[in-house]
């Protein structure tokens, strides 16, 4: 590249992105985060379905019943 081309790249980057500031927060956002973590919804989201548990189960009993594919499941883990 040129260096005519070099400085019309760096004035379109610094058009089309906007500048940054100080970098910092205005406000603390820990105690909204701690908040957060503690609702319900967060741990509603965060429960196992049972449909979960019952590919886990199928899985171990696939493993128990028939050695031969542990390797297999091993693989694709």
């Amino acid at each position: 590249m040129k260096e005519d081309q070099n400085d019309s790249v760096r004035r379109l980057l610094r058009e089309a992105v906007a500048p940054v500031g100080d970098g910092e927060p205005r406000r603390d956002l820990w105690p909204k985060m701690q908040a957060r973590l503690r609702s319900s919804e967060i741990q509603e989201r965060t429960a196992v379905p049972w449909y979960d548990w019952a590919l886990a189960a199928a899985v171990a009993a696939v493993a128990l019943f028939v050695p031969v594919s542990i390797p297999v499941l091993l693989y694709y883990l």
